[in-house]
């Protein structure tokens, strides 16, 4: 540790800089091109938007259900907090795509604040603030959470309330002595809500959550101990906190999320041990880990795993070398260790307790500050390592420099391909197409923008869900939706040529369905240049 901390000392005037410049990566990261890249809108984004901005200008969610705790969506049951923020987003600044992702994208930007702290209160004194650095750059150029600050998967905003919430309780544990009672209550209430505010984001953290705060009392238990009155009213505050989701989990609608769980598919206890295990070996595997493995674009890039490689070579390098340590029967695990495997462990329970596809970066995404903590570690171990080889500064100033070079071309290279690979394949796997043709739709349905109004609009459902695109982008509300205000839409599973005959119809097909491009009146493409839509006015043919 002694190089490391002059290496601090020596580079003190730089930290500022570096960091605010990490920071600006981050935002940079996070915000560009936010509603162009992924190009098109996954289902779930549009329902997040749509039942988000009918429950904030009606109290009530498309299925006319008042101010829920779950929303029934497509029977998938959704947690609130992301809808009801990002329904009073899209109230101020339109139902627009870029607006449902915002704040998932400042979500993003928190994660790197508060993950930053965080390493800084876990470090040992004297390398603070240069681990605490490596932990923003971390952060911001990890594959896994760049992913998610960049789309409107509730995950990501689960995962920032989590480490505002722990960075306010560490606070508080480790500086108690020295904060006045005002700035005690503070950080206690802002801890409690962050991690109450998190079970009410997303369904996974009502697993995380509990464990990880048994975890962490258990660690802090003589501080329980000996100030049991502020964790009495802490528990208890948190418990009042979180009665109304525990109803609608174990009693109401919401119940019914559990039934993707192991746990309710009728297995045996010994096939349940075994599934669960597969699972959770499943998300540690280097195919997983570095080299892309998915289900699906939508939870990855399928070409860069949720680690950059050297990440993941720094997590193997802080296992062996403290394996080495034990070995030696020097006992002392450092809290960066200690919280890394806490985080990966109890993060990746929710992911392995699912049924099905795993692995899913998006239900294991609470693991990720324990992969990057174990990271941390690994780069420090092997630096204090290689130390005892390279006797000058200027050469381990020369090492710190290639790993940093080599992590930063890993990034470089996963960001091209992001920008440009990958939003072109991911074109099908965030249904892209659908906004646009839904506002032709609209245009004909209405009559604007120079066309004419017509009688019939039939839309194939192929890709899915295509009436909360229309929801989505005609801003109707779910009164009048279950008034009939869509009697003009049809929602076909199967397009044929015969539909072309029906009067003053809008026919909207895909691909696989009927798909004469000389016929069609508009041709909608996908992010990949191929045609996702082709759009016929029927009107405009002779009969």
């Amino acid at each position: 540790m002694k190089l490391i901390s002059s290496l601090q000392r020596s580079g003190q005037q730089w930290f500022v800089v570096l960091s605010t410049g990490v920071l600006f990566l981050a935002i940079l990261t996070r915000f560009y091109q936010l509603g162009m890249i992924p190009h098109g809108m996954t289902w779930d984004e549009a329902a997040i938007g749509y039942n988000g901005y009918a429950v904030i200008t009606t109290r009530r969610d498309e299925w006319l259900q008042k101010l829920p705790i779950s929303f029934q969506s497509f029977g998938d049951y959704k947690a609130p907090v992301a809808i009801y923020l990002t329904g009073i987003l899209t109230t101020l600044l339109g139902a627009k795509l870029w607006v449902v992702r915002l704040p998932f994208a400042i979500a993003g930007v928190i994660s790197v604040i508060a993950f930053g702290y965080l390493v800084f209160l876990l470090a040992a004194d004297g390398v603070k603030k240069w681990q605490s650095l490596l932990g923003l750059l971390l952060m911001t150029i990890i594959p896994w959470h760049v992913h998610y600050s960049r789309v409107g998967f509730e995950s990501g905003l689960a995962l920032a309330m989590f480490l505002v919430g722990l960075v306010a309780t560490i606070i508080m544990v480790q500086k108690f002595a020295q904060l006045k009672t005002s700035y005690k209550v503070s950080l206690l209430l802002l801890g409690v809500f962050a991690w109450v505010a998190t079970v009410y984001t997303y369904h996974s953290a009502k697993i995380f959550v509990p464990l990880f705060v048994v975890w962490y009392g258990y660690h802090e238990r003589r501080w329980l101990v000996n100030h049991w009155r502020w964790f009495a009213f802490a528990l208890m505050t948190g418990i009042i906190s979180v009665i109304p989701l525990a109803y609608d989990s174990l009693l109401g609608s919401g119940a019914t999320r559990a039934g993707v769980l192991i746990t309710n598919q009728n297995y045996t206890a010994i096939s349940t041990i075994k599934v669960f295990a597969h699972n959770l070996v499943a998300h540690l595997t280097p195919q997983f880990l570095v080299f892309g493995q998915t289900d699906s674009l939508r939870h990855g890039s399928g070409s860069w795993g949720v680690l950059l490689p050297f990440t993941f070579g720094f997590v193997l390098m802080g296992l062996a070398t403290n394996l080495i340590h034990l070995l030696q029967k020097n006992f002392h695990i450092s809290l960066l260790l200690k919280f890394g495997f806490a985080f990966v462990l109890i993060g990746l329970i929710p992911a392995a307790l699912s049924s099905e596809m795993v692995p899913h970066s998006n239900r294991a995404l609470f693991a990720l500050p324990g992969f990057l903590l174990l990271s941390i570690e690994g780069l420090t171990k092997t630096i204090e390592m290689l130390a005892k080889f390279l006797k000058t500064g200027l050469s381990m100033r020369l090492v710190i420099g290639m790993f940093v070079l080599l992590e930063a071309l890993c990034f470089t290279h996963y960001w091209h391909d992001y920008l440009t690979n990958f939003a072109k394949q991911s074109a099908s796997d965030f249904q892209d197409g659908y906004l646009e043709a839904m506002q032709l739709a609209i245009s004909y349905e209405r009559g604007k923008d120079g066309l004419p109004p017509v009688d019939k609009i039939l839309v194939s459902d192929e890709y899915g869900q295509p009436y909360i695109f229309t929801l989505f982008v005609r801003g109707t509300s779910p009164i009048a939706y279950r008034g009939g205000s869509l009697y003009k839409y049809e929602f076909t599973q199967k397009i044929t040529s015969s539909d072309l005959t029906r009067p003053n119809t809008l026919v909207i097909s895909t691909p696989s369905q009927y798909f004469d491009t000389d016929q069609a009146t508009h041709l909608v493409y996908g992010s990949d240049d191929q045609p996702r839509f082709a759009i016929y006015y029927t009107g405009s043919y002779e009969n």
